[in-house]
């Protein structure tokens, strides 16, 4: 009985890993205009509205668009998880765990051992000439501080800004994807080749199932 439970688990995981096959490296046409993010387009077949209108709307403000409705693209990967389908289109999304992220600009902001050694003296200085002559080092020494910590920050600004050019560039150029979300586990029979293109099929045209020319 173990043997034979062993034996349909690594059959089941044999077709999820083949899954891919019948889509991977061919040509599809978006209906839809498709988030520049690995976030992609999160559908659940099992609604009566399968498209998550409010994350798909802020996604495409907020990163743009990588594919246009009516563009054709290659799947790159069909990826299924215990609860969700991953199709992906051009790469599947830019913001993956290796590309780059963009940063804010910082500045140390650190006092050096100057200025905290002349605070302690200003502290503990009874003449008061003497205590004069020290507040007037100290505040050149905050002065020299805060002027290299303004040219630090306008430095990283234009760090910020050049990165974020790049990613912006990059975004348009890493594909996109389409989520099939269900409420549930899914069994791994009932993943077939037919249930991922009748959940996909009011936001792709598939090769040789459309009679439209790609643009």
């Amino acid at each position: 009985m173990v043997r034979e439970l062993i034996l349909v688990s690594v059959c089941s995981l044999t077709g999820l890993a083949q899954m891919g096959a019948p889509f991977e490296a061919k040509m599809v046409r978006v209906k839809i205009d498709m988030p520049a993010s690995q976030q992609g387009v999160d559908l659940f077949p099992d609604r009566e509205q399968p498209l998550e209108l409010a994350s798909y709307q802020k996604r495409l403000k907020q990163f743009g668009i990588a594919v246009r409705a009516g563009d054709s693209i290659m799947v790159t990967k069909v990826k299924v998880k215990e609860k969700a389908i991953e199709f992906h289109l051009g790469g599947g999304g830019y913001g993956t765990f290796w590309d780059e992220k963009a940063t804010n600009p910082a500045s140390s902001g650190y006092k050096s051992s100057r200025e905290r050694s002349l605070e302690d003296r200003v502290r503990n200085e009874k003449d008061p000439a003497r205590r004069r002559s020290l507040e007037s080092d100290l505040r050149y020494e905050r002065n020299s501080r805060q002027r290299r910590d303004e040219r630090e920050r306008a430095q990283g600004e234009i760090v910020r800004e050049g990165k974020e050019q790049r990613i912006a560039a990059k975004r348009l150029d890493g594909g996109s994807r389409f989520n099939i979300k269900f409420e549930g586990a899914v069994a791994p029979e009932a993943v077939t080749e037919e249930m991922i293109r009748k959940a996909l099929q009011r936001y792709l045209e598939f090769e040789g199932r459309s009679s439209s020319r790609s643009r």
